[in-house]
């Protein structure tokens, strides 16, 4: 065999047997060591923002059973609420029913009362002696003395 083949050529032969030289570029042989020191910045930074991706996800949920949670409350005090009022509206009905019923009595007890002092009075008149005029007055038609 002859001549030594530098690095970098290929001699191959061709179907004619004719000997043939290629130009191969000269590389080192490739060594796998892992990612480099960019290519670990990027994994981590790719890590943090899966992190806080999956945390938005998890608040975004808290947040929607918050959100859903105000909603039942707000529901819940809205219907409350309205039952006060309801409430309320029947009490206010119901004092005013009684104030009516109230001043309908005062009235009634007024006029009673009023009823009362007459027939006392007329009582008194009744029960009260006749006092007699005296007989000169019986006499003359003068039914008492009279101031001079």
């Amino acid at each position: 065999m002859g001549a030594r083949i530098p690095a970098g050529v290929a001699a191959v032969r061709d179907e004619s047997g004719l000997r043939v030289v290629e130009l191969v570029p000269h590389r080192p042989p490739l060594r796998v060591v892992g990612p480099g020191r960019l290519e670990r910045g990027y994994q981590r930074r790719l890590a943090e923002l899966q992190e806080r991706l999956e945390e938005a996800e998890g608040g975004r949920c808290a947040l929607a059973g918050e959100l859903e949670l105000a909603q039942l409350v707000e529901r819940g005090s809205q219907r409350y609420l309205d039952r006060v009022e309801r409430s309320l509206g029947d009490a206010r009905r119901e004092l005013s029913g009684a104030r009516g019923v109230e001043r309908r009595l005062c009235a009634a007890m007024g006029a009673l009362q009023r009823e009362n002092e007459l027939l006392r009075l007329e009582r008194s008149r009744l029960l009260a002696p006749v006092a007699s005029p005296p007989l000169l007055a019986r006499l003359f038609g003068r039914r008492g003395r009279r101031a001079h």
